[in-house]
């Protein structure tokens, strides 16, 4: 009897469906399953498809980003000595790449709004193309104004100031072109070669703000370079250009905001300054207006800076 009894409880469980804990659906259990082999084929749920995914793109290429509608401005960055990961060349690139239509150099995932001396070329002849709306080659009235705002650090000034004025000027793309170098923001600009000589500002630039340290502190990181230390001299500007020359080291005992936390005047030397501008200096480069007075040093000539808060 026991037997028996057996046989139609294993019976029974064959025939009844039984409830999954997951999903709480009936289904039956098949005969493969209680043998231990795989499932019946209709027993499976078809997974949901997965969507084809782009490979990322590879190798170098140029970007222009933050473009907006119809905008004619583009922003063009110098990096300074040492490679690009560097402090003071990441704080150029952290300032620059908040612009509008800040060209940048990609690799891979991996971008930078930073041109070292090797490669600012490549860069600007992309600027150049994105600005030629009808594709015919060159920059004329139809199509717009184009309107170049430039950033640079220590001897990527030299760059900025000497170096792209000229490779515009000798571009035949641009020989009916209405391309307007509206700003220029130049952090501790340096001349290794001529030292004792201020970097000059093209008077085609409309507003220039510069800004530099009088002196140098104990510890600064540009003693150590050729030269060094590399310490800024006054710009020199023509009557065409609105100059703004900041000196760091009037106020010794005053503390500037950072990227890395406050520091005195005294403490703010060539390689750590740029760590201080990049707070404030979205305003020069993009708007081509000084920054709000309580946060930028006096003119080199001691007179407060900056401007008064926005009303709105």
């Amino acid at each position: 009897m026991r037997s028996v009894a057996l046989l139609s409880l294993s019976l029974l469980l064959l025939a009844c469906p039984v409830r999954d804990d997951a999903t709480g659906e009936a289904k039956r259990v098949s005969e493969a399953s209680e043998k231990g082999g795989e499932a019946d084929p209709a027993d499976k749920k078809a997974e949901p498809a997965k969507p084809a995914t782009t490979p990322p793109p590879t190798g170098p290429r140029v970007e222009v980003t933050n473009l907006a509608q119809r905008g004619g401005q583009r922003t063009f960055c110098f990096a300074g000595p040492g490679p690009l990961d560097s402090e003071p060349n990441r704080d150029l690139s952290e300032l620059c790449k908040q612009a509008r239509g800040v060209v940048r150099r990609c690799e891979g995932t991996t971008c930078t709004s930073v041109w070292q001396a090797d490669h600012w070329r490549e860069g600007l002849d992309a600027l150049i193309v994105s600005l030629d709306r009808d594709a015919n080659g060159t920059i004329d009235e139809r199509d717009g104004v184009g309107r170049l705002h430039v950033a640079a650090w220590s001897s990527g000034a030299v760059l900025a100031t000497r170096d792209l004025p000229a490779a515009l000027a000798s571009d035949p793309r641009l020989a009916n072109a209405k391309l307007q170098i509206t700003t220029m923001e130049l952090v501790a600009p340096y001349l290794p070669d001529t030292p004792s000589e201020g970097v000059v500002i093209p008077p085609e630039v409309e507003y220039a703000f510069v800004y530099r340290h009088g002196k140098t502190p104990d510890d600064d990181c540009s003693k150590s370079y050729e030269k060094g230390p590399w310490l800024s001299v006054a710009p020199r500007c023509s009557t065409s250009t609105q100059c703004f020359d900041y000196d760091y080291s009037y106020e010794p005992a005053l503390a500037f905001v950072t990227r890395r936390g406050s520091r005195s005047g005294a403490e703010i030397g060539h390689c750590n300054i740029m760590s201080a501008v990049t707070k404030l200096g979205l305003d020069n480069l993009q708007r081509g207006v000084e920054a709000v007075a309580e946060h930028v040093p006096r003119y080199a000539d001691g007179r407060a800076g900056g401007r008064p808060h926005d009303r709105h």
